[in-house]
C-alpha cells in the first residue's frame, strides 16, 4: 500500500476510536518504550520520546558569519531536518522524527523528538514547538521547498498555526559552490564530495517510510536505530557544511571542487573584492569561466589594460567565444578599427565549434557588419 495512504487510513482510523472506545474496538497504539529507553531517549509524552547528544565539542562558528540575516548570533542558529512517511508534500504525509542541532558554548547538541503513533501528533507537535522556540535562524537542506512546508502542515491539520521566519536552505549553496563539480547535489554526494563524510551502514532515504510503516503495523523495531542515526548523521553534517560555506565565503577555505566562477561572482555582487582574487585562483587553474567572469568585472570597471590581456588569452588558449565577442566589441565601438574587431571574431569561424542557431545568426550579424565597415574604411582611405 502506499505509503501516504497507510498514513492517511491509520489517522482517520484512529480519530473514529478515541478514549475507551478504542480499547473496546482492540484498536490500541502499541509503543515500545523499553526498546526506545534503550536507545538513550526518554519519554516527554504518551506518545513523544526525546533524547539530547552532546555529539562534538570544540565547535566555533567565525564571526563576523556570512550566511546569518541581520544581527542574529551563531547561538541563534537550529539546525533541523525531518524523517518523514514519504517525499510528497500531501495531507497524508507526516513526519516522525525531527533532529534539531544548536551550539551551546563549544559543543554541537543535537535533539531527536520521535512520534511513537499517530494519535500522539498533537502533542508530539506542541512538545517541538517548546523545543524550537530556542532558534531564531533555521538551517536546513532543503528545507525551504519541503521539510518547512511540510512542518507548517502539519501543524495547522491539528488545528495550531507555526511559521518558521528566517531560514537558510543549504542546498541552494551547494548548487551554487559544487554544481558543476559533484554528480548531483544531494545531501550524500556533498557529503562524500567534498565533507569527506563517508557514512557506514546508514539506511537509504528511500526506505526509511517502509521501516516506519513496518514498525507502526508489525511492531519491528529493528531498524529504527539506523533511521535515528541518520537523522542524527544529517545534522552533524548540516553543521560541518554550514561551517565549510562560512570559511569559503570569508576565504579561510578553498575546496578544489568548488566552483570558483560561482564563488567569485558572488562575492562581487555582495561588492567583496574578495571576488577577484577568487576568480582569478580559479582562472590560474584553468577554469575558463573563471576567465571570462574576471574579464567582465574588469570590463565594467573600466580596466582595459588588465581585461584586454585576459581576454586574449581566453581566446587563443580556451577558444572562448565570449572573449572573442569581447574584443570585436572593444575595437569596434572603443577603438573604432573595424579590421581588428573583425580579425578576432572571425578566429570564432575557424574553431569549427558547435554553435546554437541563435548564437551563430548573431556572430554572422556582427562578422557582416564588421566587413562593411572595413570596406567603407579602405574606400575612404584611397
Amino acid at each position: 500500500m502506499n505509503s501516504d495512504l497507510f498514513a492517511l487510513k491509520r489517522r482517520l482510523k484512529y480519530a473514529a476510536f478515541t478514549g475507551k472506545s478504542r480499547e473496546k474496538k482492540g484498536i490500541e497504539a502499541k509503543v515500545p518504550v523499553v526498546f526506545l529507553l534503550s536507545q538513550g531517549f526518554e519519554r516527554a509524552g504518551e506518545f513523544t520520546f526525546f533524547r539530547r547528544k552532546v555529539i562534538e565539542e570544540h565547535v566555533f562558528l567565525q564571526t563576523p558569519a556570512r550566511l546569518i540575516p541581520g544581527l542574529y548570533t551563531p547561538g541563534e542558529l537550529l539546525f533541523f531536518d525531518l524523517e518523514t512517511t514519504g517525499l510528497s508534500g500531501g495531507a497524508g504525509n507526516y513526519f516522525f522524527l525531527i533532529g534539531l542541532g544548536f551550539l551551546e558554548g563549544s559543543s554541537l547538541i543535537v535533539e531527536q523528538i520521535f512520534l511513537a503513533d499517530y494519535p500522539g501528533e498533537a502533542e508530539y507537535l506542541d512538545y517541538i514547538r517548546e523545543r524550537l522556540k530556542r532558534g531564531r535562524v533555521f538551517v536546513s537542506y532543503n528545507g525551504k521547498s519541503f521539510d518547512s512546508h511540510l512542518l507548517r502542515m502539519r501543524f495547522q491539520m491539528n488545528g495550531r498555526e507555526y511559521n518558521i521566519a528566517e531560514q537558510i536552505d543549504l542546498l541552494y549553496w551547494a548548487r551554487r559552490l559544487w554544481k558543476k563539480t559533484l554528480p548531483d547535489c544531494s545531501l550524500k554526494s556533498v557529503e562524500a564530495g567534498v565533507l569527506a563524510i563517508n557514512r557506514e551502514d546508514d539506511v537509504p532515504g528511500y526506505e526509511i517510510p517502509d521501516i516506519y510503516f513496518s514498525f507502526l503495523k508489525a511492531g519491528d523495531t529493528g531498524p529504527l536505530p539506523r533511521v535515528f542515526e541518520h537523522n542524527l548523521q544529517d545534522i552533524i553534517s548540516l553543521v560541518k557544511l554550514y561551517i565549510l560555506v562560512e570559511d569559503i565565503l570569508s576565504g579561510r577555505q578553498f575546496p578544489p571542487v568548488t566552483d570558483s566562477r560561482a564563488l567569485g561572482c558572488w562575492l562581487l555582487k555582495e561588492n567583496d573584492p574578495a571576488g577577484v582574487s577568487v576568480l582569478k585562483r580559479g582562472f590560474a587553474g584553468g577554469d575558463a569561466g573563471s576567465g571570462e567572469a574576471l574579464g567582465l568585472y574588469y570590463k565594467r570597471a573600466g580596466h582595459w589594460p588588465l581585461a584586454l590581456p585576459l581576454w586574449r588569452e581566453l581566446v587563443e588558449s580556451y577558444r572562448s567565444i565570449a572573449a572573442a565577442v569581447e574584443l570585436a566589441k572593444y575595437y569596434e565601438h572603443r577603438e573604432k578599427e573595424p579590421e581588428k574587431a573583425h580579425y578576432w571574431l572571425d578566429k570564432v569561424f575557424t574553431w569549427d565549434l558547435p554553435l546554437s542557431p541563435l548564437l551563430r545568426s548573431e556572430l554572422l550579424k556582427r562578422r557582416e557588419r564588421l566587413k562593411r565597415k572595413v570596406l567603407k574604411e579602405n574606400i575612404d582611405t584611397r
